[in-house]
């Protein structure tokens, strides 16, 4: 993992009751997504204070888990604590007074050789201590008909961190969420002026053309997203250069909707740089300005030969409304 998307146990330790349980939910669904299955497993939600039979986040997948990762089966029961938690307090909250009695959600977990993981974000334990809270949660299970048929796990603010750098997408969620945000980097969404809706539907206009560097003719929307996916995977920088308002941002956005276009859908970390421009990028933003306005003046639409000459593997974009 990069160093950009690096997640310290003191940002884990930062967060609150709520947040904590965001972020587990948060990564428990991308976890699924890096494994082809289905983020609607997840669930979550309502008041954190409130009554939860032991679970704050539930994945119930109907998919096979891999083995190794932080979620251990397709029906994982986490329950997240934004406070210390010691062994001695385990008990309790598996056996909870006054009645002290297993919880019932044990019954479900173990008929679905299931797993169940308390996680705390204010723990940072050695390897001793971390068995100590293995085996407490085990202990608690002592005289159950669910011995043996519980994948049992302890997550302190360590493992919470380790979990969070492996998803870029949440790390800077993380980050935000803890005042520490990325500020040249933000979240997939609804990127695009005047939207607020990621699931919109694109609208493709016949009269907007596209014109690439290093190839004759122009191109379709739909097609433009076809080519653009192939590159991306190849680690292209791909520089799309334009008029205000002719749907730049929208048709990067389109490239991570699967609903659109034929090439298969790339797995990879979805981000927009949004930068503080140096004087060279300066420098060239307003060759694009006015490379954009000359051919507006012309109405003539074609890439500048040589445009972005001097980085590295860059690809250009020209994207121009019709006449």
């Amino acid at each position: 993992m990069h160093p950009l998307f690096s997640i310290t146990k003191d940002d884990i330790k930062a967060l609150n009751d709520e947040q904590a349980r965001e972020l587990v939910a948060r990564l428990s669904m991308a976890e699924l997504e890096a494994q082809g299955c289905s983020r609607a497993a997840v669930t979550w939600g309502g008041n954190q204070r409130a009554a939860d039979d032991g679970v704050d986040v539930e994945v119930a997948s109907t998919n096979p888990i891999k083995a190794g990762g932080y979620v251990l089966a397709p029906l994982t029961a986490f329950q997240v604590k934004a406070e210390k938690f010691p062994a001695s307090k385990i008990t309790g909250e598996m056996k909870p007074e006054p009645a002290n009695t297993l919880r019932r959600v044990f019954d479900e977990i173990a008929a679905g050789a299931g797993a169940y993981v308390i996680v705390s974000t204010q723990d940072d334990v050695s390897k001793k201590f971390m068995a100590e809270r293995t085996k407490a949660m085990a202990d608690a299970l002592v005289g159950s008909p669910h011995v043996g048929k519980v994948t049992l796990a302890f997550y302190d603010a360590q493992k919470m961190a380790d979990w969070a750098s492996a998803h870029p997408t949440v790390a800077i969620w993380l980050r935000s969420a803890v005042g520490k945000p990325l500020r040249s980097w933000k979240s997939y969404g609804a990127w695009a002026h005047g939207e607020t809706d990621e699931s919109a539907e694109f609208l493709f206009d016949k009269g907007v053309r596209i014109y690439r560097s290093g190839r004759d003719g122009d191109l379709s929307t739909l097609d433009a997203v076809n080519e653009l996916r192939k590159d991306l995977p190849a680690n292209l920088n791909i520089r799309i250069v334009g008029l205000s308002g002719v749907g730049k941002t929208r048709l990067v956005q389109a490239l991570f909707d699967d609903r659109i276009g034929t090439t298969p859908f790339f797995d990879a970390p979805i981000e927009e740089m949004v930068f503080q421009p140096s004087v060279k990028c300066r420098q060239e933003i307003e060759i694009a300005k006015s490379f954009s306005t000359s051919i507006a003046s012309r109405r003539t639409r074609a890439i500048p030969p040589g445009f972005g000459a001097g980085i590295v593997k860059c690809s250009a974009v020209g994207v121009h409304p019709a006449r």
